[in-house]
């Protein structure tokens, strides 16, 4: 299954624009409201979660939306707060070993966790796809396999 470009890019901008919530909501209920900063990087988290959400139920996926908005929104929710299980330790690390503000902390952890989560991404889903050979994924994808296995020869794949 390939996934359209526009696609990548609409997810991709709306994951960027949960930026500037979860930072906002973070230096507001840390400095404002004196909450510890793990915990106000939880609730941070939360916005940002919602927005993301919001943003991808309504513009992204509006025309592939299947189940109630509560269903969907507990998912989203769910899936999306499995990162807290190694970015929040991450981040008290960074604070409190190495010193580093937990504003630049926070934005270090939520990069480093875009990486990881794409990686595993690459490596989990799209890894084992590279490795079938062209005539058997043309042969799923209801391809003419015969001239996808002549493709795959050509490129050296078979002799």
């Amino acid at each position: 299954m390939r996934v359209a470009p526009w696609l990548v890019l609409a997810i991709g901008t709306v994951g960027l624009s949960g930026f500037a919530p979860n930072l906002f909501v973070l230096f507001v209920v840390a400095e404002y409201f004196h909450v510890n900063y793990v915990l106000a990087a939880v609730i941070a988290t939360q916005a940002a979660i919602s927005w993301n959400f919001v943003l991808l139920d309504q513009f992204v996926y509006r025309q592939n939306r299947s189940g109630s908005w509560y269903r969907r929104s507990a998912q989203f929710l769910a899936l999306n707060n499995l990162d807290l299980l190694l970015r929040i330790p991450m981040l008290a690390a960074m604070v409190e070993l190495a010193h580093i503000g937990y504003m630049t902390a926070t934005v270090i952890t939520v990069v480093v966790m875009f990486a990881l989560r794409y990686t595993a991404t690459d490596w989990i889903i799209y890894r084992a796809r590279r490795l079938v050979p062209a005539y058997l994924d043309a042969m799923a994808t209801s391809k003419d396999p015969t001239s996808a296995r002549e493709d795959h020869a050509v490129q050296g794949g078979l002799g």
